[in-house]
């Protein structure tokens, strides 16, 4: 489970709901650490938001860094594309083996106006 908040106030993230699913790899002998997911984020609107982000092979420190990317989305996001960079801090977690992190997602989002047809021409 996911709540974003934008710092910035602009709309995108700004107390949104999300959820994540991912497939995280920790070397507990190799102290290393990988991961890979998708992130689907609503807004009060119910129009959503879709990001797939990935962790590459690093040491299993504090902090650990990623990159994301907006897919898509519905509703006022629809067409949005984009890149960040992602740095997060493992939390302690009050369940068992449920990972929780707060973090931040710096870059950059744009939309576009296509719309996909599954019509022949």
């Amino acid at each position: 489970m996911m709540t974003a908040v934008n710092e910035s106030g602009g709309r995108l993230l700004h107390n949104m709901a999300g959820r994540c699913t991912s497939a995280p790899l920790i070397d507990t002998a190799a102290k290393t650490l990988e991961n890979h997911g998708y992130c689907d984020y609503v807004d009060a609107d119910g129009d959503h938001v879709f990001e797939k982000w990935d962790y590459p092979v690093q040491p299993l420190g504090a902090v650990n860094e990623g990159t994301g990317e907006w897919i898509g989305g519905t509703g006022k996001y629809a067409g949005i594309s984009g890149t960040m960079k992602i740095r997060s801090r493992r939390l302690n977690s009050l369940t068992d083996g449920a990972i929780q992190v707060a973090g931040e997602k710096l870059g950059s989002y744009s939309f576009t106006n296509a719309v996909a047809s599954a019509k022949r021409d």
